[in-house]
């Protein structure tokens, strides 16, 4: 994952989103070449070298070249390649060892402090990579290393690293409620700086939980020793499955950097692996599509050797000769430049309906709306009772960060333990609306009775964070307010291409306060100060 980001919990990928004729048409050229200069073939090494070089200015390489120049310039020494900036690019390998040998630093301290507490704890991705081969230590970048715990341990394991004096970064873990470990797969936590960064998993996968497959995967996990100490790795083919399932196909980048994961290990193991362990992973990770491109990629442009009944395993109809044989005559650029054509042109429709609609969103008033009403009445009556005096951010809500908390989706439910006497309450929330480029205002309805909906409309011109109020808010019986929000205008960041966030944003609730007669006699702090070190105090 990036540097400093958790991806947040997307919806579960189809194999049917991945049947694509080419598996390189999720990669750009300039990947496409630096994975052949990283790990291709050494007889045209020279050529996809200098066919890289020819295209981009070193200070201009993507993530994945960026993450890969290591592997580049080694083997560029290694045949003799001159470069008049090689020695320039010599100090990267040395740089990247160091950098990667000083995270085994932090890495080692959380491992310890998961052990302590009996909490088994299994290293992933590139630290995984370097404990099985630590030859690959000086060829490839990380941003990170990352560490998987079971999800009943989640809890535990945080507690565990915050007490050890770990940070947590965008993500307040040490914020979550039980539910809130289920909205998201992990969290990046920091020490005393980059250097000393990592990420602890519950799920290895961002839009993934399946406890008895991370059972499996524990359980043939092995032993290795990485940095001088003992660390759990997972087997050779599940490193593999976890490896491809991570290829996202939409990210050309990120794809890159999984396939050159993947074909570091295939390289070192030369194809010898479990292979129907990987075949039925990939089919309980959904991912066999995306497993088909990444190792077809491997075998035929990389070289690297992979049995031809495993591609045909994997691939299916795409790997009938015959198909094989159509997709080799058409140029992957070409293919490639159309299907983006064909996503930007979908993305800016999508993007053009959403402006539209909110442009014509009614003015600020009362709704009646049956759907809203039932909404309330069903939240009503099914939700448990509450526990304790804080916020409960039932449904519809993301996990906690700095500034509070955003709700997620069209429907969110809210309620809020009031212990005042009385039989009805105001209540004045401060949010921060999501404006996407080109919109000017932010329209929800909000009910907190069946019948007494009201539509809010917040305007980009008067500033963020937004205030407004709720009014004549019932006590229900057990002393508590319910409020259900419809979100009009939420939108996806990645929509807009802001980010990769795929969460449909509409406001980030911060604070809550509650009013009688004006005045404010309770509020609830959503939102919390940034975490400096040393503020939380060692566990006794």
């Amino acid at each position: 994952m990036t540097s400093g980001e958790v991806a947040p919990p997307t919806k579960q990928r189809d194999d049917g989103d991945t049947l694509l004729l080419n598996p390189a048409l999720s990669l750009t050229i300039e990947d496409r070449l630096v994975l052949k200069a990283a790990l291709g073939p050494a007889d045209s090494l020279a050529k996809s070298y200098q066919d890289w070089r020819s295209r981009v200015a070193l200070e201009n390489i993507g993530v994945a070249a960026f993450r890969l120049l290591p592997a580049v310039v080694h083997r560029t020494i290694d045949q003799g390649i001159w470069d008049p900036e090689l020695p320039k690019l010599k100090g990267v390998i040395r740089q990247t060892w160091l950098a990667n040998q000083l995270r085994i630093r932090s890495l080692t301290e959380a491992l310890q402090a998961l052990s302590a507490t009996n909490v088994d704890a299994m290293v992933l991705k590139g630290a995984a990579l370097f404990a099985r081969y630590p030859q690959f230590i000086m060829m490839r970048g990380t941003g990170d290393y990352d560490i998987l715990v079971r999800r009943s341990d989640a809890a535990k394991a945080a507690k565990a690293l915050l007490s050890a004096g770990f940070i947590p970064q965008i993500v307040r873990i040490d914020r979550f409620e039980a539910t809130d470990f289920d909205r998201i797969h992990g969290v990046h936590l920091m020490k005393s700086g980059h250097q000393d960064s990592l990420d602890l998993h519950w799920q290895p996968l961002p839009s993934f939980l399946d406890e008895r497959l991370i059972e499996e995967i524990f359980s043939r996990s092995e032993q290795r020793i990485f940095g001088g100490h003992q660390v759990r790795v997972p087997g050779l083919a599940d490193h593999l499955a976890l490896t491809v399932a991570r290829a996202a196909t939409w990210d050309s980048s990120e794809f890159a950097l999984r396939t050159a994961e993947a074909a570091f290990l295939l390289k070192a193991c030369n194809g010898d692996l479990e292979w129907p362990v990987f075949f039925r992973q990939t089919r309980l990770l959904r991912c066999r599509g995306v497993a088909w491109q990444v190792i077809d990629f491997i075998q035929s442009q990389l070289e690297i050797r992979i049995a031809n009944d495993v591609i045909a395993e994997l691939g299916g109809w795409r790997s009938i000769p015959a198909v094989r044989g159509v997709k080799r005559l058409i140029p992957s650029d070409t293919i490639s430049s159309a299907i983006r054509i064909g996503l930007d042109f979908r993305q800016a429709a999508r993007r053009r309906l959403h402006r539209v609609r909110a442009g014509h969103r009614g003015a600020a008033g009362v709704v009646r709306d049956r759907m809203l009403n039932r909404a309330w009445t069903k939240a009503a009556a099914e939700i448990k009772p509450l526990l304790g005096d804080k916020a409960d951010f039932a449904r519809g809500f993301s996990f906690p960060e700095t500034e509070g908390r955003w709700t997620d989706g069209k429907l969110a439910i809210l309620r809020l333990p009031i212990n005042l006497p009385g039989e009805s309450i105001d209540l004045r929330v401060t949010a921060i609306p999501f404006y996407p480029p080109g919109t000017t205002g932010f329209v929800f309805d909000v009910i907190s009775w069946p019948g007494r909906g009201r539509q809010h409309l917040l305007h980009r011109s008067e500033g963020s964070p937004a205030r407004f109020t709720v009014e004549n808010v019932p006590l229900l019986s057990q002393r508590y307010a319910l409020l259900v929000f419809r979100m009009l205008d939420a939108a996806t960041p990645k929509l807009y291409g802001l980010s990769d966030d795929v969460r449909a944003l509409g406001l980030l609730i911060s604070r809550i306060e509650v009013l009688r007669q004006g005045s404010v006699v309770h509020c609830f702090e959503i939102g919390a100060s940034p975490i400096i070190a040393n503020a939380i105090p060692p566990s006794r």
